[in-house]
C-alpha cells in the first residue's frame, strides 16, 4: 500500500485563526467568557436578569447591556456582577505560553482526614470533567 502525503495550503480563515491574538482581540475573549461565566451561574440558581440588576443595584437595562458582552467593565461593574451570582472574582497573571488550571474546593474539602482520596468535580467554566486528588491519610503521616 502506497500512501501519498500531500501537503494543503491553509485557507484564508485557517490562515486568519492561526494567527495570535491582537490586544483588542484578547480584551473581547476575556470579557465573553466572563458574561459566559455569569450566565452560567444565573441558569444554575435561576436567575433572571432583574434579579442580577436588583443584587447589583442597577437598572434591568444595564445589565442587559453588560451581557451583551460589548461594553469595557470596570473592576467594580465585576465585582458586583459575581456577588449578584453568590461568587467571587478571583486574576490570577501567569507567564505567557504557561497553562493556568482553576480548581474550585468547597467546604467538603475542609476536613479530608476521613478519606484517602477525593472526587473533585473541576469547574465547568474551564474543564467539563474531574480529577482525582489523592489525600494522603494523616495518620500513616505521623
Amino acid at each position: 500500500m502506497n500512501i501519498k502525503i500531500t501537503k494543503v495550503k491553509p485557507d484564508a480563515s485557517q490562515e486568519f485563526f492561526a494567527q495570535p491574538l491582537d490586544h483588542e482581540q484578547k480584551v473581547e475573549v476575556k470579557k465573553l467568557h466572563f458574561v459566559e461565566q455569569i450566565l452560567r451561574k444565573m441558569e444554575d440558581f435561576g436567575l433572571k436578569r432583574k434579579d442580577i440588576a436588583d443584587k447589583m443595584k442597577v437598572a434591568p437595562a444595564r445589565v442587559t447591556k453588560m451581557l451583551r458582552g460589548t461594553e469595557n467593565m470596570t473592576m467594580d461593574t465585576l465585582i458586583r456582577s459575581a456577588d449578584a451570582v453568590e461568587c467571587e472574582l478571583y486574576f490570577h497573571i501567569a507567564p505567557k505560553g504557561k497553562k493556568v488550571i482553576w480548581k474550585e474546593e468547597g467546604e467538603s474539602q475542609v476536613y479530608p482526614l476521613f478519606m484517602k482520596s477525593k472526587r473533585i468535580k473541576e469547574s465547568k467554566s474551564t474543564f467539563n470533567s474531574s480529577v482525582d486528588i489523592a489525600i494522603n491519610d494523616i495518620a500513616t503521616a505521623s
